[in-house]
């Protein structure tokens, strides 16, 4: 199994300068790690959308996070990049309820980057599970070559 790079850099804060300066010098780290393949590839940004929630509520991805990746990805020549989550509760809140509550819908329509769909699902066989045989996954996921986790640290206990 190959072994994943990680990079953790320090931000004092999401003004949108700051965050950028992060995400660059994370891709500078990272170095060849960071080449995701040919810009055709078919990007998926995968942001954490608990629920709906403001950024100030610190529940979901900030937008600034999400901004600077996508102008990043931008800058290096990818062009077919979508986004998106399943909410935590999707009987309540749906991904663009969430995504426009905490300002990554607004980001994404600045950097033109559509909603990928996760609103539906399909069932894709794992039949070496051990415990599980089957998942059920969005198409957004199924059909991304690459998909990039803007995960949240978590805020709660």
């Amino acid at each position: 199994m190959n072994k994943s790079k990680v990079v953790l850099v320090p931000c004092k804060d999401y003004e949108q300068a700051l965050v950028n300066h992060a995400i660059a010098t994370g891709f500078a780290l990272l170095g060849e790690d960071a080449n995701l393949g040919e810009p055709t590839q078919k990007i998926l940004l995968k942001p954490n959308f608990l629920r709906r929630a403001s950024a100030e509520k610190a529940i979901t991805t900030h937008p600034a996070v999400f901004e600077a990746v996508g102008t990043t990805l931008l800058e290096r020549g990818y062009r077919d990049i979508t986004y998106g989550d399943s909410p935590g509760n999707p009987l309540v809140d749906t991904p663009a309820k969430v995504a426009t509550a905490c300002g990554i819908a607004e980001a994404a329509g600045r950097l033109g980057i559509a909603a990928a769909d996760f609103d539906h699902g399909k069932s894709v066989s794992f039949p070496q599970g051990k415990y599980a045989h089957s998942f059920t996954l969005c198409p957004g996921v199924l059909q991304a070559d690459v998909l990039i986790n803007l995960c949240k640290m978590k805020t709660h206990a």
